[in-house]
């Protein structure tokens, strides 16, 4: 079975049976619990894990092999495929994940016990950022990357708002607007005191951009 068909069945084969109610973190790390099931031959095999996102400060379109890391041997391969047939762009989601499984066991109880048991546990331990996931052996981390990728869209209104009122989103350089904001303030800091100069070099460099404004940055000194 080829790249195409694997990813087609696995989505298909995939349902969140429970969605964290917490939303991803806007700003920083977060870290969901998953637990995925899978059936086989009337009994069910359990993988506990965590996916672990973060999300950069400055913004900038990813590639896709940057994107997931311990999903399987190929998730650059896998990425284009599931973002073609979801009609997702993963890239502009601007995060990170990681994956660590922790747990895997084999239970001779049906799937839908085992997942009410599981949910039960979920209440007394950490109900606002487990799922639980129903999917296929085959490739299983797919429907784990299915997961993460429906969660991220389902957060973006609420993380879109975060981001305009910390003026995060980015120019077409990728720079957002507060760092750009702060910039303009230590040049112009930098035109009335000479000494403010340090302060500006050092934050360029803190956020790497000192060589798209090394020019400017060189000219104060003629000033």
């Amino acid at each position: 079975m080829d790249r195409e068909k694997i990813i087609k069945y696995v989505l298909a084969a995939t349902k969140i049976l429970r969605m964290p109610r917490q939303s991803i973190a806007t700003f920083g790390a977060s870290e969901i619990d998953y637990y995925f099931l899978s059936s086989i031959d009337g009994t069910t095999k359990v993988r506990e894990g965590k996916v672990l996102s973060k999300k950069p400060e400055i913004i900038t379109a990813a590639g896709t092999e940057e994107i997931f890391e311990g999903f399987g041997d190929y998730p650059q391969e896998y990425t284009e495929e599931i973002s073609r047939q979801l009609g997702k762009d993963i890239r502009v989601l601007n995060y990170r994940f990681k994956n660590k499984l922790e747990n895997v066991y084999q239970s001779s109880e049906p799937l839908r016990t085992v997942y009410e048991r599981i949910v039960n546990e979920i209440k007394n331990k950490k109900p606002k950022r487990s799922t639980v996931i129903k999917g296929s052996e085959i490739a299983w981390q797919i429907a784990v990357m299915k997961f993460i990728i429906d969660y991220t869209v389902s957060s973006a209104p609420r993380n879109v708002r975060e981001l305009q009122e910390k003026a995060m989103f980015p120019d077409e350089h990728g720079i957002p607007e507060y760092v750009r904001n702060r910039i303009e303030y230590l040049f112009r800091e930098a035109e009335k005191k000479p000494q403010a100069l340090d302060e500006l070099g050092r934050y360029l460099q803190e956020k790497g951009l000192f060589e798209q404004y090394e020019d400017r940055f060189f000219k104060l000194f003629s000033l």
